[in-house]
């Protein structure tokens, strides 16, 4: 049988994350956090000063990142950026209000 990609959408803190978990698990297919990725990118451009207002600079940082995810030992995907596992779901809690705009600037 041949694997589909389900996306759930929603609002922030609705349950969407915990939801996606069980329904991979019961399907057997992998869960992937896209909102580690905002949130991987957003700490790239945080960290690296990306002026939202310069496409190049933008452009030249996305250039830049690489994501990458990883199944661990315990069989949960973690999402490494640049080769770095930082991006925790509760790694990065301040992040939130930053990601919209970042969103935004990319889109």
């Amino acid at each position: 049988m041949r694997k589909i990609i389900i996306a759930i959408d929603g609002y922030s803190a609705c349950g969407k994350s915990t939801t996606a978990r069980e329904v991979a698990s019961i399907l057997g297919y992998r869960y992937v956090d896209s909102g580690a990725m905002y949130r991987a990118v957003t700490l790239y451009f945080l960290d690296n000063h990306v002026s939202l207002t310069n496409p190049k600079e933008i452009d030249k940082a996305l250039d830049q990142i690489h994501l990458a995810f990883h199944v661990n030992s315990h069989g949960a995907t973690e999402l490494f950026l640049n080769g770095v596992n930082e991006i925790g779901s509760s790694s990065l809690p301040d992040l939130g209000l930053d990601c919209p705009p970042i969103t935004q600037a990319v889109a």
